[in-house]
This record gives structure tokens, sequence and C-alpha cells, in this order.
């Protein structure tokens, strides 16, 4: 049995929708609450949201072989929030160009791999118990 192909649609949607309000919150937000719209949008929110897309891809398979490769597409997702935001206000107020932070993409990376591996043994622990197909 096939996944359905909302799966396949639901996710990306999902990730793009979180991360363009990162963007868009991380820009909005005043002076005084800068600090705490970085936390919130890029420490807090952004994870997660990889983190729980990645174990839903995982245990839906929704991508088949190719779910693997939602890793590294988390990776740079997470990668261009601060390019996008506090880098780009910086070279925009100093202009100083500032590279993407590779770091910042091995991070996503890792996160997105962590519940790549959740949701791969969540959906063999289902079938082994006799749940059917995750």
């Amino acid at each position: 049995m096939k996944p359905r192909p909302p799966a396949k649609l639901v996710l990306p949607v999902v990730y793009l929708a979180v991360w363009g309000g990162s963007v868009a919150g991380i820009w909005m937000a005043d002076d005084a609450g800068l600090m705490g719209a970085i936390i919130l949008w890029l420490y807090l929110l952004m994870p997660a949201v990889t983190l729980g897309t990645s174990v839903a891809a995982a245990l839906l398979d929704a991508y088949g072989r190719a779910t693997w490769l939602w890793a590294p597409a988390c990776g740079v997702g997470l990668m261009l929030v601060p390019s996008l935001t506090t880098s780009l206000a910086n070279t925009l107020a100093t202009g100083n160009v500032h590279a993407p932070d590779l770091g910042v993409f091995a991070v996503g990376t890792a996160i997105s791999l962590v519940g790549l591996l959740a949701g791969r043994a969540a959906g063999a622990l289902r079938r082994r118990r006799g749940g059917g197909r995750a």
C-alpha cells in the first residue's frame, strides 16, 4: 500500500509554512523583542518542526527511498533562516557580506536524521507488533 498523496504535499507545506513564518516573525520583531523572536523561531520552533516532519516522513514512508533526502533539505531550510534574517540585516547595515553558516546546515541535517531514524524505528516496532504498515 503506497502512502496517500497528501502526505507528500503536507510535510513540505507544513515545513515551509513554519519556515516562512520564522523569517517573517524575525523581520517583524521590534528591537525589544528581536532576541526573543530569534530564540523562539530559530532555536525552538524550527528544530521542533524539523524533527517532527522528519519523524512523520519516515513513519509514513512518504517518499520511498528518497525520504533520506528530507534531511539535507531540512538542513538547507534551517541554514537559510539566519542567512535571510540576522546575517542579511547585518549585511544591509554594515555592507559586510556574510556566507551562510554551514554549521547550522549540519545541525539541521543532524536533527532531521535523528527524526528519520526515530520514525523508521517506530515504523519497524509497529510492524513487529502486528500493526501493519506504519
